[in-house]
């Protein structure tokens, strides 16, 4: 859970400073925030440990469950890579489909705004918004 954090953050970062549209809305990222934890249920049903109660309490001083190490590790290095992961895969599939990297930053506006129906992409070509057609068709009908 804690490197989750530096990747999750990263996104929403970059939707503000850079103005690119996000990959997943809130609530994608939270459906998959739910499934993951599924694993993470199985702790409780974990065999307990019988001598427990034996060993000496740690020393509050010297023997820290979270140091300096540990939250540079997780937010640091595996937070960036996980981060670096998730934006290399964004951009992929964004140019995969007509959106280079150079093309991106700026679009947010554009790409949220209702009142743009045709959006182009680094080649020329437009895009449609998919609720441009649903106003359409509801005005249409009624």
């Amino acid at each position: 859970m804690l490197t989750s954090n530096i990747s999750k953050i990263t996104p929403l970062l970059m939707y503000f400073l850079m103005d690119i549209p996000l990959a997943l809305g809130t609530t994608t990222i939270l459906c998959i925030d739910l499934l993951t934890i599924i694993p993470a249920i199985s702790l409780a049903y974990e065999e307990a440990e019988t001598d427990i109660m034996k060993r000496r309490p740690r020393d509050p001083q010297h023997d820290r469950l979270v140091n300096k190490r540990l939250i540079l590790t997780t937010h640091g290095l595996i937070g960036f890579i996980q981060a670096a992961a998730g934006f290399f895969t964004y951009f992929v599939i964004m140019a995969e489909n007509g959106f280079l990297p150079s093309r991106l930053y700026g679009l947010r506006k554009s790409w949220e705004s209702k009142d743009i129906d045709d959006l182009r992409d680094s080649y020329g070509q437009e895009w449609v918004q998919i609720y441009s057609f649903i106003q359409h068709k509801e005005n249409f009908f009624f």
